[in-house]
């Protein structure tokens, strides 16, 4: 992006932009953030919270992807962030998308999401997220509601224990060094009713992969998720992008951990182990029909929730988590019409999620890449002999129970286990 942010356009634009600006000095190659006195408090009354907003960060992003820099915010546009330094103290460093106006109550957020990581002292690190738009007006309890109009990039620091302790200093900002800024926009997708999972950065398990993630409230019945119980869960949407993988778990999203004196993390408590995976080598363009059935290792501990919940008061808060894994860098991956509904049941009320095709045994003169068969005839058997599947143009193989298989098509031959 820009090396010099429009840190002007505010003004130009006749919105109040933020009463502390973080700094981003390009020669040295830093970032700076003032300390926030109204912070988050410890135990002792002081903030231990360094915050600060920037409205050039993200107007520089849109005025070089569009060429416009009087920007008004729309639901479903996203910006994509990469932080990297060596900061000065230790404790949690974050981002997200905000308007700290007066009229809007000082902070509100324009996104569901905020984006952070665990950073040490003298301990360079990275940290990347894509952040959409998903609210473009602050609702006061009284009063016409107050269009967002001014949102810039917010970045904030939590010292990692009290006010007393070494290290705290209310009177220097909090400084990353060897610092470099990315920051990116993306207009909103025509896309009908889009199920969108968001850029979680790359996959623990194959960093040549992108993580990605849709969350949203479940609505299963509450009391009947338990212990070996079966979730029943059942997908559909056509690809937008090319997806490797894609993942479910029903998890239990009211849980609060505290990870030290004064701050808390929310955290996921999972029905099952792991993610269970149902869909594979997905090309753009492909819908996706999936039901399938899994059994709830876990369930919901009732005293374990007691225990964690006790400054919530909420109880369970079931939620539906996809995770889609893809080679493609993008800012979401989306799926058109994309639904998914889960029920919960004592007997399962489909077959196993499908596993991924993992060995073909013989190929004939037969286009086939990622799973997928290529050809005008396809023609699919099972090892009795029977027609099983019949299609043109592609055929991906995944959506096969388990088995082996012999495939014709116009060229030539396969054969393939289906594990």
């Amino acid at each position: 992006m820009k090396k010099v942010f429009l840190l002007l356009a505010s003004a130009l634009m006749g919105v109040a932009s933020f009463a502390a600006e973080w700094t981003y000095d390009d020669a040295k190659k830093e970032i700076s953030i003032a300390y926030n006195s109204y912070g988050q408090k410890d135990a002792e009354g002081t903030s231990i919270q360094w915050q600060a907003g920037n409205q050039g960060a993200l107007i520089d992003a849109v005025d070089e992807a569009t060429g416009e820099i009087a920007w008004t915010p729309v639901k479903g546009e996203a910006f994509s962030v990469r932080i990297t330094g060596t900061p000065n103290m230790t404790g949690k460093f974050q981002f997200c998308i905000v308007d700290e106006r007066a009229e809007v109550a000082y902070y509100t957020e324009l996104t569901n999401t905020y984006v952070y990581k665990d950073v040490v002292k003298g301990q360079p690190f990275e940290l990347e997220g894509v952040m959409f738009i998903d609210k473009t007006e602050y609702v006061p309890d009284k009063g016409e509601p107050v269009a967002l109009t001014a949102p810039g990039l917010c970045l904030s620091f939590f010292f990692d224990g009290k006010s007393t302790d070494e290290g705290f200093n209310s009177a220097e900002d909090f400084t990353l060094t060897d610092a470099t800024l990315e920051v990116n926009f993306a207009v909103k997708q025509d896309i009908e009713n889009p199920l969108l999972m968001t850029n979680k950065g790359k996959s623990e398990a194959d960093d040549s992969k992108y993580q990605y993630q849709y969350m949203n409230n479940s609505k299963v019945a509450k009391e009947k998720v338990k212990k070996d119980a079966y979730a029943n869960v059942t997908f559909s949407g056509k690809a937008i992008t090319d997806v490797s993988t894609l993942m479910y778990v029903l998890a239990d999203n009211s849980m609060q951990k505290p990870d030290s004196e004064h701050a808390t993390n929310w955290y996921f408590a999972q029905t099952t182990k792991d993610f269970v995976s149902f869909a594979y080598n997905i090309k753009a363009g492909q819908t996706v029909n999936e039901s399938f059935s899994y059994k709830l290792e876990n369930g919901s501990d009732p005293e374990t929730n007691k225990e964690l919940c006790e400054e919530t008061k909420q109880g369970p808060l079931f939620v539906d988590v996809i995770l889609g894994e893809s080679t493609e860098k993008v800012m979401g991956l989306y799926f058109e019409n994309g639904t998914i509904s889960v029920e919960i049941t004592d007997e399962p009320k489909f077959d196993a999620p499908k596993s991924a095709p993992t060995a073909v045994e013989e190929v004939s003169n037969v286009a086939f890449e990622n799973g997928v068969i290529y050809s005008s005839s396809i023609v699919v058997y099972n090892q009795a002999g029977q027609v099983v599947a019949t299609a043109s143009d592609e055929f991906a193989i995944n959506t096969l129970k388990a088995g082996i298989y012999f495939a014709k098509t116009a060229e030539g031959s396969i054969s393939f286990v289906v594990k």
